[in-house]
C-alpha cells in the first residue's frame, strides 16, 4: 500500500492485465488456495485465453482417432485382423479334425469292433497331409497348435521311462458263467385233496367271530330272552348270548357272540329295541365279566347320595355303564 491506495489485485484483474500483452507466452494465474491446481492456460492470436485439453495418448478414442486421419495404418491394422482371424480358423479346424480321431480310436477300444470312421471332405484331406509317424523334436514354444501338427512334432520321451511296463489289451469276460440276478424263487405252492374219506377225518376251517356289546335293557331281561328276539328276526349260523356284570342293578347288558359273516346283521339298530346301547366287543370275555347271580349289586343311588336325580335313570347314565367295561368297549 502506497499513498493509501492498496496494492493487492484478485485474480481476475492480474489476468486481465496479462492479457494485453502481444506474445503468446503461457501464463499462470496467482496461485491461491483455491486456485492452486488451475491447469495452464495459452493466449490465442484472438487474444482469447484458451483452456487446452490433455488427453491420454493410450486410450482408445485417441488411438481410433489416430488411425482415422492415417488410412496407412488403417490399411495394415486391418490386415493383421484378417491374417489373425484366419490363423484362428485354421486352429479351429485342425483341433476338429483331432477331436474326430481320438473319438475314433476311443469307441474303437471301449467297443472292441473295428468302425470305419468318416470324415468330411476338406478334414480327410487335412489327416492325409498330416505325417504323424514322425519323430522329430523340436521346439514348440513359438509355433502354433496348427504348426505343431503340421510339422509332426512330438515331446520327447525317455526310453527309461518305458522299461518295466507291459502293454495290455482289454478283454471283455463272458456272462455265461456269472448267475443271473433276475432269477426268481419259486415258492412251493400246497394242493388240496378232493378225495372223501370217512377213516381219516379233517378238521373243518376254522371260522372267525366277532362279539357285540348291547346294554340298557330292564332288570328282568335274561339272556335266553336276548337269544329268543335274535333268532326270532335273524338266521344266525351261530349265536351265544351272555349276561355281563354291572355296577349297578337298575339295567343289564349282554355278551353277543356271532360269525365274522353275520355280525353286520346283529350290529343294526333296526334290530335292537328303542333306546338300546350297542357296540362292538374287542378282547376277550373273562370270566371275572361274566354275570353271577351270587354276586353282589350295588342299589341304586338314592336322592340323598347324590346331589343330581339322573342317578335314577337308566338312560341318563352312559358313563356308569362304560365304566363297567374297563376300556373294552369302542363306541366309534
Amino acid at each position: 500500500m502506497s499513498s493509501g491506495v492498496s496494492t493487492f489485485k484478485c485474480v481476475s484483474c492480474c489476468i486481465g492485465s496479462r492479457a494485453s500483452r502481444d506474445d503468446n507466452t503461457p501464463v499462470r494465474a496467482t496461485r491461491s488456495a483455491s486456485t492452486a491446481d488451475l491447469p495452464l492456460k495459452i493466449v490465442s492470436p484472438d487474444r482469447e485465453l484458451i483452456l487446452p485439453t490433455f488427453k491420454d495418448p493410450e486410450s482408445l478414442s485417441v488411438q481410433l482417432e489416430t488411425v482415422r486421419l492415417n488410412g496407412v495404418n488403417t490399411h495394415n491394422l486391418v490386415e493383421n485382423l484378417v491374417q489373425m482371424v484366419l490363423k484362428l480358423s485354421e486352429d479351429v479346424q485342425q483341433l476338429q479334425k483331432d477331436n474326430d480321431y481320438l473319438k475314433f480310436h476311443h469307441n474303437k477300444i471301449t467297443c472292441g469292433g473295428t468302425t470305419t470312421l468318416v470324415y468330411s471332405v476338406p478334414a480327410n484331406k487335412a489327416m492325409d497331409t498330416v505325417p504323424r509317424s514322425a519323430s522329430t523334436v523340436a521346439d514348440v514354444g513359438s509355433k502354433s497348435y496348427k504348426d505343431v501338427l503340421s510339422a509332426g512334432l512330438k515331446p520327447k520321451v525317455s526310453s527309461v521311462d518305458t522299461e518295466g511296463f507291459t502293454t495290455v489289451n482289454h478283454k471283455k469276460k463272458s456272462s455265461s458263467g456269472m448267475p443271473s440276478a433276475n432269477i426268481v424263487k419259486q415258492r412251493r405252492q400246497p394242493l388240496l385233496g378232493v378225495r372223501n374219506s370217512a377213516s381219516l377225518p379233517i378238521d373243518s376251517k376254522m371260522v372267525r367271530s366277532k362279539a357285540l356289546f348291547v346294554s340298557r335293557f330292564s332288570p328282568e331281561a335274561t339272556a335266553a330272552d336276548v337269544d329268543k328276539s335274535l333268532k326270532e328276526q335273524l338266521s344266525l349260523k351261530r349265536l351265544v348270548c351272555t349276561r355281563l356284570k354291572t355296577k349297578f342293578n337298575f339295567y343289564t347288558s349282554f355278551h353277543i357272540l356271532v360269525n365274522e359273516e353275520d355280525f353286520p346283521l346283529v350290529n343294526n339298530t333296526g334290530v335292537w329295541p328303542n333306546g338300546c346301547l350297542i357296540a362292538p366287543f374287542y378282547g376277550k370275555l373273562t370270566p371275572d365279566q361274566v354275570y353271577s347271580p351270587d354276586a353282589p349289586l350295588t342299589s341304586v343311588p338314592t336322592t340323598a347320595d347324590s346331589d343330581s336325580a339322573t342317578a335314577t335313570c337308566p338312560a341318563t347314565k352312559p358313563a356308569s355303564i362304560c365304566e363297567e367295561l374297563g376300556g373294552s368297549i369302542s363306541t366309534s
